[in-house]
């Protein structure tokens, strides 16, 4: 093989390793205690290329446009969020209660992630939220902020489409 040929396969390989990397910087407290406020985060966009997200994937997404109801809203936000992964495509996600249920079971963080103690709304109904269960389409995620009782995610504003999902969280640099 010519050398010159492997010099170039290096540097395109090189050179698509550097662009599937993306840094972001989060401005919001809803990901504490996994990622602080004011932090750099730097999310691998090929991490999805070849299978979905898993359920308690950190992802970055391009949250809709619907998520600020107001008068004269634009349809897309300009602006990349990330959250927590809790329900997958064909699940049912029910908030409504004190706990949150998946497929009628509730959600408890693996070990690792034990820290977070996701809530329903229990009493604490909010007249923002007008749906407390959702039944997820074949491209649908439903997503939670770490910090849940002080977060604005999807039960508030419905799941999230696949295609609006930008990556997976790949390294927390820092403030």
């Amino acid at each position: 093989m010519n050398i010159w040929r492997v010099i170039f396969m290096c540097a395109v390989l090189i050179g698509l390793l550097a662009c599937s990397k993306r840094t972001y910087h989060v401005v919001n407290a809803i990901m504490e205690p996994t990622i602080p406020a004011a932090s750099n985060v730097v999310v691998d966009t090929t991490a999805y290329d070849t299978q979905g997200p898993m359920r308690w994937d950190v992802v970055a997404f391009e949250p809709p446009g619907s998520i600020f109801p107001e008068a004269g809203a634009p349809d897309k936000v300009e602006a990349t969020w990330i959250m927590r992964v809790v329900a997958l495509p064909g699940e049912t996600i029910d908030f409504g209660g004190e706990e949150i249920l998946v497929n009628d079971n509730r959600l408890e963080a693996p070990e690792p992630l034990a820290m977070l103690n996701y809530k329903g709304l229990g009493s604490q109904k909010d007249r923002r939220i007008e749906k407390t269960r959702y039944t997820l389409e074949r491209d649908e995620y439903f997503l939670l902020g770490d910090d849940s009782v002080n977060s604005y995610d999807s039960r508030f504003w419905g799941p999230v489409k696949s295609k609006a999902i930008v990556g997976r969280l790949h390294e927390i640099i820092g403030k």
